[in-house]
């Protein structure tokens, strides 16, 4: 069993959560969407907006009768003013980063990158 648990781990989402505390997020689904159900976004939201202590930090928007991809879905007007957003609040360099704080979390470093200048290389029991 911990060897599937391990082989799964990368694919397991709720794992790596952690490592958007304080990352801007945007998650934009189609209410019909087959694929993922927005439900499992609105969760993810709440799981890191409750780390933050802040609701507003990851924004989920519901587009009524869309799938899970649709033309025209990246011109979304709520995908635009997000990315505005993003780049008027200025990038925290490494330096503010560590000093103030977060989380890196990975089951597999060769498939996960870094945050705030440091990853992860080694794991020492694989997959935990």
């Amino acid at each position: 069993m911990g060897v599937l648990s391990a082989a799964l781990s990368p694919y397991n989402n709720d794992l790596y959560l952690s490592n958007l505390v304080h990352v801007p997020c945007l998650a934009l689904h189609g209410g019909a969407d087959t694929n993922v159900p927005p439900r499992h976004s609105r969760a993810y939201a709440e799981i890191i907006s409750s780390w933050q202590h802040d609701k507003s930090a990851v924004e989920v928007v519901e587009v009524e009768g869309k799938d899970h991809w649709w033309d025209g879905m990246m011109r979304h007007p709520q995908i635009a003013a997000f990315i505005q957003r993003v780049i008027e609040s200025g990038k925290r360099s490494w330096e503010e980063e560590r000093r103030s704080g977060y989380t890196l979390t990975t089951a597999c470093p060769d498939e996960s990158g870094g945050r705030a200048g440091i990853r992860i290389v080694e794991l020492e029991t694989p997959g935990r």
